[in-house]
């Protein structure tokens, strides 16, 4: 019992120091525990916060003193440490080990150095992924100074000084391949270059020999992977493209990869195509886009593929080359008819669709003005949009009901064309003119019948370049009142009406007062470097009076502009028509336009809207583009524009005002139409240059439109519909199949007795004909008779002379 008590006492000490060492390792596995990653440090952090709070809450460590920040003139290198990432470095101030020096001299006595990742795009197996390469590194300056010429053809630059490095998927040396191996063929077997050259060789076929298997694979049936199809655009590539449903040839300049934020992958390609930019014809850059797809795809489906893939190459060239030349005739300003869909361009990022019918204009320097102007406001409008959410979009730029950005999966996104280094600046009249200042307004230039036929005939040398001109061209729709895109092959010529100014009737002398201010007002008024070359010839007809046979045989005389006090004031010609609805006011300005070969600019008040903000802009705008166009301006029934002031309607009073200063500085020729003459402010009247009175047709004037639009009408085909019977004989009497329908001058002296202007005349004389054609009638005064009790129940019939609403 003793010894046990003993052994015991012996023993107690060590159990002791058992507790103790058990104790201690328990302390280190909980310093261990925190320590990791600093966590000792946050834990000691988050118990000071708790026990005295984070009032003043800095480093656990002691900090210098605010007198001692940056007091000691010593530098630190902080290193990269241990558990770093690009998002989140952790910073020491020791520097990670190193190669030696040794091995960094080994290494950099390579010439060549090919580097290998993991692929993790592809299975791993038993926890081993295979390798792919990553890059190719040339230290050996003698073998980069040797394929600096080569890369520099596909406009890759490389410093012949220092090593160069070729990242994968090494697009430029799959470009290049074929003529660094002709480099290596050319070399002598002693040329010191030559062992250099062939180890490079060898290496970018290590490379390149997976994309080769796969390309022969997919090329033997037409076939191309988006990971692949970079391959198909090497620089100077001539690319077929159906971008924006028009099809054109451009050269490659560069093919890349493109990812966007959201994670959307394509191969944004850029080419070279000709284009006019209102001087001369220039390469213009044009960005297309291919969007990823999965799996292979026939190389004809894309949207734009290399020309030689095409199953008929000359056909295409004979087409674009024959549109080319089309292209040629449409420089400076040219008037013409269109019938199909237009392009505009709301932003820089999204494009709609305008059935476009009639007559346009092409002005390509006029489209890179007013419509980049569209683009910049259209751009704001769209931001402060997404800045006020819930503000209505009062005002519509013209939107179309066809959106082209989601019509195709390739369709382009961007606004194709950069902008170029010969792009002519204008001057802005996007500022009110300064009430206390003669404004100056500056009107621009158009390319000259010398510089297009310039242009023309070198472009006429250059046959192999006309197919690359691009199948669209900017102007203006005169019916839409928009900047568009036309696609040229439906651009047709102009028939001009010069037979609508014979048919007017009205006094022949007022007439030819009116043409002959029209003809002249041009040559007198506006000065001719902002003339536009547009012709100015009356052609001869029958109808012709005495005097229009005298002035063509007469030399036309240059007349000095009368100027104004104030320079730049009164030069413009405004001719105000005033009369009852239907007698030709709206005529006599569209026949004159034809008679001298003017664009006609049509208005009414909702082109220009009724707010001052908007009608001061747009009214300025358009009749800029009428002067500079030398065309003539028709505004409609403007009688909410110059009805006397009044003033208790201060709004209606901004509208007068804003529409006489406008007037007052306007060059051009303008028509001024209205029902309302004696509501007309007085201010409106001093500054008419020309009034014309319209009055009710008298009854020869009315037996004249008839007779005019009687004869006007097509050979009448008597055949009558399907399932009607024909025509009787007791029915009326009946004219020869295939003539024009006509009146005995009887009959015309009958309908004239009427009292109805020319707008229901014309109206009853088309009413009637459909009738007649389709039942299979005959023209007779009993039936024009019928259609007019239809077409206006109370026009009355009477013998009496009418009497002037006017006088």
């Amino acid at each position: 019992m003793a010894r046990t008590k003993q052994t015991a006492r012996r023993t107690a000490p060590s159990n002791a120091s058992d507790d103790s060492g058990a104790a201690d390792g328990r302390l280190a596995k909980f310093k261990n525990a925190f320590a990791k990653d600093g966590a000792i440090s946050e834990f000691v952090w988050k118990w000071r916060c708790k026990l005295f709070g984070n009032a003043n809450a800095g480093s656990d460590e002691d900090s210098a003193d605010e007198d001692e920040v940056g007091g000691d003139p010593v530098s630190k290198i902080m290193y990269e440490g241990p558990d770093s990432s690009t998002w989140n470095y952790n910073w020491v101030d020791y520097p990670p080990k190193q190669i030696s020096k040794a091995t960094a001299r080994e290494h950099g006595r390579v010439a060549i150095k090919v580097f290998k990742v993991k692929d993790h795009e592809k299975q791993c197996i038993s926890g081993r992924l295979p390798l792919k390469y990553h890059s190719i590194e040339v230290q050996n300056l003698a073998v980069v100074s040797a394929l600096a010429p080569i890369f520099k053809k596909q406009d890759y630059h490389i410093s012949e000084t220092e090593s160069a490095t070729f990242n994968a998927p090494f697009h430029v040396l799959y470009f290049c391949q074929d003529e660094i191996k002709q480099l290596h063929n050319g070399l002598a077997k002693d040329d010191i270059l030559a062992p250099y050259l062939k180890l490079f060789v060898d290496s970018m076929d290590s490379v390149l020999k997976d994309m080769h298997t796969k390309l022969d694979n997919l090329g033997s049936s037409g076939l191309i992977s988006f990971a692949t199809i970079w391959t198909l655009f090497p620089r100077g590539t001539t690319v077929y493209s159906t971008d924006l449903e028009s099809e054109f040839l451009g050269k490659v300049t560069k093919a890349d990869y493109v990812t966007t934020s959201t994670g959307e992958s394509f191969l944004q390609i850029g080419v070279k195509v000709l284009r006019f930019n209102g001087e001369s014809f220039v390469w213009a850059t044009k960005m297309l886009r291919l969007n990823s797809f999965s799996g292979n795809k026939p190389i004809k489906q894309l949207r734009h593929y290399p020309i030689g893939y095409h199953s008929n190459i000359a056909t295409v060239y004979d087409r674009l080359q024959s549109r080319g030349k089309m292209m040629l005739d449409l420089q400076g300003l040219q008037y013409r008819c269109y019938n199909n869909v237009a392009l505009y361009w709301q932003d820089s990022k999204s494009v709609s669709k305008h059935n476009v019918e009639g007559r346009i204009l092409i002005d390509v320097s006029g489209y890179q003005k007013y419509q980049d102007d569209d683009l910049h406001r259209n751009s704001r409008r769209k931001s402060s949009k997404r800045r006020n959410e819930d503000e209505d979009d009062l005002e519509d730029w013209g939107v179309g009901a066809w959106d082209d950005s989601d019509s195709d999966s390739d369709a382009e996104s961007v606004n194709p064309f950069s902008d170029t280094s010969s792009a002519t600046s204008y001057d802005s009249d996007a500022l009110g003119p300064d009430r206390d200042q003669p404004e100056k307004r500056t009107l621009r230039k158009q390319i000259t019948e010398s510089q297009c036929q310039r242009n023309k005939d070198m472009m006429l040398r250059r046959k192999d370049d006309l197919p690359f001109l691009y199948g669209l061209v900017g102007g203006y729709a005169l019916k839409t009142k928009l900047w568009v895109e036309f696609y040229i092959e439906d651009i047709e010529p102009l028939v001009w009406n010069d037979t609508a100014y014979s048919h007017l009737v009205y006094d022949e002398q007022q007439k030819d007062l009116i043409l002959s201010f029209v003809q002249h007002h041009s040559f007198a008024n506006v000065t001719p470097a902002a003339a536009p070359a547009l012709p100015d010839t009356t052609p001869s007809d029958s109808s012709s009076t005495a005097n229009d046979d005298a002035d063509a045989s007469t030399p036309k005389r240059t007349l000095a502009p009368i100027e104004d006090v104030i320079v730049g004031k009164g030069q413009g010609l405004v001719i105000l028509l005033s009369g009852p609805p239907g007698t030709g006011k709206t005529l006599m300005a569209e026949a004159v336009a034809d008679r001298t070969h003017r664009p006609l600019v049509y208005l009414q008040a909702e082109d220009l809207g009724t707010h001052a903000g908007e009608l001061g802009t747009r009214l300025k705008r358009l009749l800029t583009m009428a002067a500079e166009w030398n065309a003539v301006v028709l505004l409609d029934e403007a009688d909410v524009f110059m009805a006397e002031r009044d003033p208790n309607n201060i709004h209606r009073n901004e509208l007068v005002s804003i529409f006489l200063r406008e007037l007052e500085y306007f060059r051009g020729i303008l028509f001024l139409t209205t029902n309302l003459y004696q509501t007309i402010d007085p201010a409106f009247r001093s500054r008419v240059s020309l009034h014309l009175l319209f009055a009710s047709l008298p009854r020869d004037a009315r037996r004249k439109v008839w007779h005019n639009f009687l004869s006007r009408l097509a050979p009448q085909s008597l055949a009558p519909a399907s399932g009607e019977a024909s025509a009787s004989a007791q029915d009326a009497e009946v004219v020869r199949d295939g003539a024009a329908p006509t009146l005995s001058e009887a009959d015309l002296d009958e309908i004239g007795l009427w009292q109805l202007n020319g707008r229901e005349i014309k109206n009853a004389v088309k009413m009637v004909r459909t009738w007649c054609d389709h039942k299979g009638y005959a023209m007779t005064l009993d039936r024009l008779e019928s259609g007019i009790r239809v077409t206006n129940p109370c026009a009355t019939k009477s013998a009496e002379v009418d009497h002037d609403l006017y006088e």
